[in-house]
Formats: C-alpha cells, structure tokens, sequence
C-alpha cells in the first residue's frame, strides 16, 4: 500500500472521495474530488518531502483523505479478523459496520475524538500516536 503506483492500478482514477483540508481532520473544511487527483496530491508532496522536510512541516493545509469507506478493489487485501464477525467475542455485536480508510501526508493530525462504535486501528505505513483514555 505504500506505493502511488499499486493505488493508481487498483482504484479507478474518477472513484469520488471526501478529503478534509488544513492541518488536522474534523477541521470543517471537506470537499469532494477524484481518487487519481488526490493521488497526484500525495505524490507531489512525497516528492517535496524528499527535498525539504523543513518546508513541509511548515505547511498550513493538508489535503487528509479521511472517514472514506475502503473502496472494494483494495478490500481483499487486508483480511477482516474473525471477532470482529464472530458475535462470542462481544465485540461489536459480531457486526462489521464499516472499513474505512484514510490516507494522509506525514505529519496529518487527528484530533481528540469519541468513535460511538468499537474499532480497530490498522496502521499500514507509517505511524502514529494514539492516546486512550479511560
């Protein structure tokens, strides 16, 4: 899943998706576009990345392509475990509600939040810092 390439090859180019624009999500400011001109987004920024870490960090707005249900050309590419399925492990009901996929920059933020329902976080590339509370 790292590479641009594999994405370009599996999602359609026109696939309509919602990505929040500033330095975190949630910020209010959604809009809708194409997969392959977000794609082209991420791969411009990759490359800056390479170039100057130092400016990219000062970048005030990110394009975070966030809470998009995982387009079904990827799907099986990361197998759904069991309990999450399986309603004896009290998890969920057994239900699977969602799989959803967000893809961001180095450096995107998600902001403290409640999820209503339980969830399980697959980090693929990259990583993140996750503070729980009780």
């Amino acid at each position: 899943w790292r590479s641009i390439q594999y994405w370009q090859a599996a999602v359609p180019e026109n696939t309509p998706v919602d990505v929040e624009l500033g330095r975190s999500y949630n910020t209010g400011n959604r809009v809708s576009m194409k997969f392959g001109d977000y794609l082209d987004y991420l791969s411009k920024v990759t490359e800056q990345e390479e170039k100057d870490t130092e400016q990219l960090d000062q970048q005030e707005e990110v394009a975070y392509l966030a809470q998009n249900e995982l387009f079904a050309e990827v799907r099986n590419d990361i197998p759904t475990p069991h309990f999450c399925s399986d309603g004896s492990f009290n998890v969920g009901e057994g239900k699977l509600y969602h799989s959803m996929l967000w893809l961001g920059p180095r450096g995107t933020v998600s902001p403290l939040h409640y999820d209503p329902l339980d969830n399980l976080l697959m980090q693929i590339v990259g990583n993140k810092r996750v503070l729980l509370y009780p």
